[in-house]
């Protein structure tokens, strides 16, 4: 079994011969990058060739072309993405084959149970009409999304950062199903999937995974995926990479989310957020190294090729 270590409320350093201490004022925000934005998406089509994790590929965004949302990635048809935007991204965000991802950014949002965030959110504009079976469609395709991320440690609670499916239709979105690395309330730093049910009024913690980092682990990779047709349940996992290679398998997530509850179409995208009036931490946090991004330094670093 690999080493690992369990990061709680003062988030000590593990696997690392050095740390950074980042100084944060009192508007601390969730700071990290996105490496890869994978979709998956079967049955196959025409067209429909290349893979990802032995999946036929749908959508890939490697943001290497310097445009940050709402620009996006590419289809398999070859066609280029774009996004819905929640905040704004600089110019220069887009940089080395990473998107940096800023909190303090993000647009003022307010979750299912009426709690207000600060959300910095890109969803890509997949196809909602029921008449077509173009996108995610419940009735059509098992889909899953996966969110690359350089490994840093939310500032404070409730802050975080991770990807997200939302239901969707042209009269918009009921519920969203988030997985994000999270400060919780409690000090504890946690892999988190949950269910926002804007119908009801509700934020449901369907599971909560201490984050365990293995030695070295510098990226942090999640997925939420769609894996039987016959029925609407979203599944959760997650796992590790060190300079550019797995480290660790997939570690699937035991809850599972009842999904297309309302409407039959899928959206999917990637986030950061900050829970407005959390109360800061003192202005020296140290951050996760052999897993943190330092802005000036983790985007000089690009991993080598595709990865199927």
């Amino acid at each position: 079994m690999a080493t690992t270590c369990t990061f709680g409320p003062l988030a000590r350093l593990c696997g690392a011969a050095w740390m950074l201490t980042l100084s944060l004022s009192a508007g601390a925000t969730a700071v990290t990058a996105i490496d890869e934005f994978v979709i998956v998406r079967a049955p196959a089509v025409q067209g429909q060739t290349e893979t990802y994790e032995g999946r036929p590929l749908f959508y890939r965004d490697s943001f290497g072309d310097g445009a940050v949302p709402p620009a996006g990635g590419t289809f398999f048809t070859g066609a280029k993405g774009t996004y819905n935007v929640l905040g704004s991204y600089p110019a220069n965000a887009e940089s080395a084959g990473r998107l940096a991802l800023d909190s303090s950014l993000g647009g003022a949002f307010t979750n299912a149970s009426g709690g207000s965030r600060t959300l910095q959110r890109s969803v890509l504009l997949t196809d909602v009409d029921a008449t077509t079976q173009a996108g995610l469609k419940r009735d059509f395709h098992t889909f899953s999304v996966f969110g690359l991320f350089d490994l840093t440690i939310p500032p404070v609670p409730r802050d975080g950062y991770g990807i997200v499916v939302n239901d969707s239709s042209p009269q918009g979105r009921t519920e969203s199903i988030d997985l994000f690395v999270r400060h919780e309330e409690n000090g504890n730093l946690v892999i988190r999937f949950q269910e926002q049910d804007f119908l009801n009024g509700v934020v449901n913690t369907l599971e909560l995974d201490m984050l365990e980092v293995p030695v070295g682990a510098d990226q942090i990779e999640l997925q939420l995926g769609r894996d039987d047709l016959e029925t609407n349940a979203l599944t959760a996992s997650y796992r590790y990479w060190a300079d550019g290679a797995v480290v660790s398998p997939f570690v699937a997530m035991t809850a599972q989310a009842d999904f297309f509850t309302t409407n039959g179409a899928a959206r999917a995208g990637y986030f950061a957020v900050e829970g407005i009036g959390a109360a800061p931490e003192p202005n020296s946090l140290v951050l996760l190294l052999g897993g943190v991004f330092a802005l000036a330094v983790a985007t000089q670093r690009r991993r080598p090729g595709l990865r199927r």
